[in-house]
């Protein structure tokens, strides 16, 4: 009952009208609720059912408040676009469709990704005997330009201004 009365009075101090205010109430409690839901349910409902919704407020949302992926101010998450790891995405940053994010990546400021996109930040050591995994983060600085279709693997660094459009 308390978050319920807490959530009515916010609502009231910012003035804002009946319907946003339920709308608000909405996101709210079920913000509160999934962050009690093991995370990777809230991934697989993020990218089997969230990510196809044509409402980017609703993505945006359920990607910082639920799955906490870091998205800067002014940045934007196209449709269909899946996390399966730690995201940070730095301020007016453009992610287009079907872009993938299996691992740790970091994305600076004012780039641009480019639609099917994958990083992939884990692989398999093929010299290794028992085929053991490796993992290395992906980091892409400020100003850069990923293309259509590329793969970053692990430990790929695109540098400041740097342009991919093939695979790294």
């Amino acid at each position: 009952m308390k978050f319920r009365e807490a959530v009515k009075r916010i609502t009231r101090r910012i003035g804002i009208y009946k319907q946003a205010a339920g709308l608000f109430r909405w996101i709210l409690f079920w913000s509160v609720l999934f962050r009690q839901v093991p995370r990777n349910f809230n991934l697989y409902l993020y990218n089997h059912w969230v990510t196809g919704i044509p409402i980017y407020l609703l993505r945006l949302l359920w990607a910082r408040h639920i799955l906490g992926v870091t998205v800067g101010k002014g940045s934007f998450l196209h449709m269909h676009v899946r996390f399966y790891g730690n995201v940070v995405i730095g301020e007016d940053t453009v992610i287009g469709r079907n872009v993938v994010f299996s691992g740790e990546t970091t994305i600076g400021n004012h780039c641009s990704i480019t639609a099917d996109t994958c990083f992939v930040a884990a692989s398999h050591d093929k010299d290794s005997e028992d085929f053991r995994g490796t993992y290395a983060p992906i980091h892409i600085d400020d100003y850069a330009w990923i293309g259509m279709r590329a793969m970053l693997l692990p430990g790929v660094h695109v540098y400041t201004g740097g342009c991919s459009g093939l695979s790294l």
